[in-house]
C-alpha cells in the first residue's frame, strides 16, 4: 500500500482548479470542468480587465454600446481574415 501525503493531494487539486481543469461545488464535490481548452482563469481575468478598461475608454470618448460591439466585431472579422479596413463596402 502506498501512502500519499494529504498536503500533496490538496496542492494537486489547487493546481487543477487554478488551471480551470476542475471546479468545486459546495456541498456536492469536485468535478472535471466542461471547459477543457483555452487560457487559464487568471489569464482570462487579465484579458477581461483589459477589455473593461477599453470599454471605459471608449465610453469616455463618446461611443455607445452598439458602436463598441461593432468595433469588436470588426476586430474579430480581421482576426478571421474577413476584412482589412473595417469598412462594409460591397
Amino acid at each position: 500500500m502506498t501512502a500519499i501525503n494529504p498536503n500533496t493531494v490538496v496542492k494537486a487539486y489547487r493546481e487543477l482548479e487554478n488551471r480551470g481543469s476542475i471546479e468545486k461545488r459546495a456541498g456536492v464535490g469536485t468535478f472535471v470542468s466542461e471547459q477543457s481548452t483555452g487560457p487559464p482563469p487568471d489569464v482570462q481575468a487579465a484579458l477581461l480587465g483589459r477589455l473593461e478598461d477599453w470599454a471605459s475608454e471608449a465610453e469616455a470618448a463618446g461611443l455607445d454600446e452598439e458602436t463598441m460591439e461593432a468595433l469588436f466585431d470588426v476586430v474579430l472579422r480581421r482576426k478571421k481574415g474577413g476584412g482589412h479596413n473595417g469598412s462594409n463596402a460591397n
